[in-house]
């Protein structure tokens, strides 16, 4: 995400949630700690593994938390869609919106799930 702020923070954190049908999936956080953000543009960067998600529409909403506990929360600021091609990484019998199979290998939790 691009932005501009206009003045420094000394410590900000920037996040992005992922909806489908008015429903909250996941929430991202750019850093756990937050990082000094001087006046001017900056970018935001969060990674979302590309077979995460099966096909349909999602919105996103970005946040930030700063200085003076001070919240920027915007809700439905970008729409996406996932399209419907399938791969053999991505099982049929594996229903949803989030594709737990892809969960499974990609954490290394697969046996306990």
């Amino acid at each position: 995400a691009y932005g501009y702020a206009q003045h420094r923070f000394n410590k900000i954190i920037f996040f992005v949630s992922v909806y489908n049908n008015g429903v909250r999936l996941f929430t991202l956080r750019e850093s756990a700690d937050g990082r000094t953000l001087q006046a001017g543009e900056f970018i935001a960067t969060f990674c979302i593994s590309s077979q995460l998600l099966r096909p349909g529409d999602y919105t996103l909403a970005l946040g930030a938390w700063g200085d003076n506990d001070e919240w920027l929360w915007g809700t439905e600021l970008s729409l996406f869609s996932i399209t419907e091609t399938w791969t053999n990484q991505i099982r049929e019998p594996d229903k949803g919106i989030i594709n737990g199979e892809f969960v499974r290998l990609n954490t290394g939790y697969h046996n306990n799930l």
